[in-house]
C-alpha cells in the first residue's frame, strides 16, 4: 500500500521522498490508492459486503490513481 511505500521503495532514496513528500501533500491520491488496493483485497477474498461502493467513488479513485500515474512520469522524465 502507499500507506507503508511498499510500491515506491523500488525508486532510489531521493525519488521516493520526493513522491512520498508529494502524497503527503496530496492525502485524495493516496487515500485512493489504499482504498483500491483494500477493495482489490476484499473482492479477491470473496468478500462482497462493502454495499458503499458506487460509481461515482470508482470514478474518483481512477481519477486519482491517473495523478499518481502522472506523478510517477514526470518523476522519470525529470531523474531517468
Amino acid at each position: 500500500y502507499i500507506r507503508n511505500s511498499l510500491y515506491i521503495n523500488p525508486l532510489k532514496p531521493r525519488r521516493a521522498k520526493e513522491i512520498e513528500l508529494e502524497l503527503v501533500n496530496n492525502s485524495e491520491i493516496k487515500d485512493s490508492i489504499n482504498s483500491i488496493v483494500d477493495l482489490r483485497n476484499k473482492i479477491s477474498h470473496g468478500d462482497n459486503s462493502n454495499s458503499s461502493l458506487t460509481y461515482a467513488k470508482i470514478k474518483n479513485y481512477y481519477g486519482n490513481a491517473l495523478k499518481l500515474i502522472q506523478l510517477l512520469e514526470e518523476q522519470c522524465k525529470r531523474k531517468c
